[in-house]
């Protein structure tokens, strides 16, 4: 069986639609638990001192300490950390607020000890202008990041990982995030991915570990919170737009999956927009 993925809502604030954390683990912290995903964010992790593997779409790459590693938008990847002592910086932002787009392959690169030097006071730059609501400032530091990590040293993919077979369901997710309201079968999203309905059906289950219609709810329920979080539309205009047709059936599935009502997690997504468990997802 193929490893599940889940779909992480990453949330930013459209006004700086950028966050960086530092992350630092204990000697006696233990490894870290495992997260097979994928999220609309691109993601960038630059590693201090690490040890484990990086699995990415079908590649694994080995992290080494002075390592970084730069993600895309809906690419499915899980970090296998050991325990003990590590550090790293993590840095998440939505495709349109870089000002260069970047290959779609993940990168896994060594980083020269001059070059950690430079991003070290580029994250702090990055930190303080995020901090201070600057966001071109934010935006300028974010591709100096960028090219440092475009002109490092590849690191080699070491084997090939248990594939996610995300990318035969590119169509289907892509038609989901861009028409959430929009109707759509198990059948029209098979034939998008020009698969017949019960392989599809069989594969999906493999790949993501649930069914299709829990699937579709579970995204749509992650986009409205997206919405939630970074629109003044109201709560039943945000469920209408996502595809729920019944504003209290919205309400219950969103507290299912959050623990909380939309309006409780727009309060909280207001005081802190963007926040997320530490460590690399």
């Amino acid at each position: 069986m193929l490893e599940p993925l889940a779909v992480e809502p990453v949330v930013l604030s459209p006004a700086m639609p950028v966050r960086i954390e530092r992350v630092e683990r204990a000697p006696d912290a233990p490894a870290a638990a495992r997260f097979a995903h994928f999220h609309h964010a691109e993601e960038i992790v630059l590693f201090e001192d690490v040890e484990g593997l990086l699995f990415a779409d079908d590649a694994r790459f080995t992290l080494e300490p002075a390592c970084g590693v730069r993600l895309s938008s809906m690419e499915a990847h899980d970090f296998a950390l050991a325990g003990g002592c590590s550090a790293w910086t993590l840095i998440q932002y939505y495709h349109d607020f870089a000002l260069t787009s970047r290959p779609v392959r993940p990168r896994c690169v060594r980083f020269t000890a001059s070059e950690q030097r430079r991003l070290a006071s580029l994250c702090a730059g990055l930190a303080e202008a995020v901090a201070a609501g600057l966001a071109q400032e934010a935006r300028c530091y974010l591709e100096l990041v960028n090219l440092t990590v475009d002109r490092a040293r590849p690191i080699a993919r070491d084997g090939v990982a248990p594939s996610f077979a995300l990318s035969r369901f590119r169509p289907f997710l892509e038609r989901l995030r861009d028409q959430p309201s929009a109707t759509l079968s198990l059948a029209d999203a098979a034939s998008l991915c020009h698969l017949s309905p019960a392989y599809f059906s069989r594969l999906f289950r493999d790949v993501f570990g649930r069914g299709f219609a829990d699937y579709v709810t579970q995204m749509r329920l992650n986009q409205a919170a997206v919405r939630l979080a970074s629109t003044s539309g109201s709560v039943s205009e945000i469920g209408f737009a996502v595809g729920f047709s019944s504003h209290a059936y919205f309400t219950a599935r969103f507290r299912q999956r959050f623990g909380m009502t939309p309006s409780a997690f727009r309060a909280r997504a207001g005081a802190r927009a963007g926040a997320l468990p530490a460590g690399p997802r």
